[in-house]
C-alpha cells in the first residue's frame, strides 16, 4: 500500500479532476488514491 501512496501522491494531476474524493481520502491521511473504491478495499 505504501508502493500505491507513494505513486498517487507524487501525481497530483489525478487527484485534481477529483475534488471531493481528494478532500475525503485527504481527511483519513493514508490513503491518497484518486479512486474511491481503492481506499474501502483497504479498510
Amino acid at each position: 500500500m505504501a508502493k500505491a501512496d507513494v505513486k498517487y501522491d507524487t501525481r497530483e494531476e489525478l487527484l485534481k479532476p477529483k475534488g471531493k474524493n481528494k478532500v475525503k481520502i485527504l481527511e483519513q491521511g493514508k490513503e491518497i488514491l484518486p479512486f474511491p473504491e481503492i481506499p474501502k478495499k483497504y479498510k
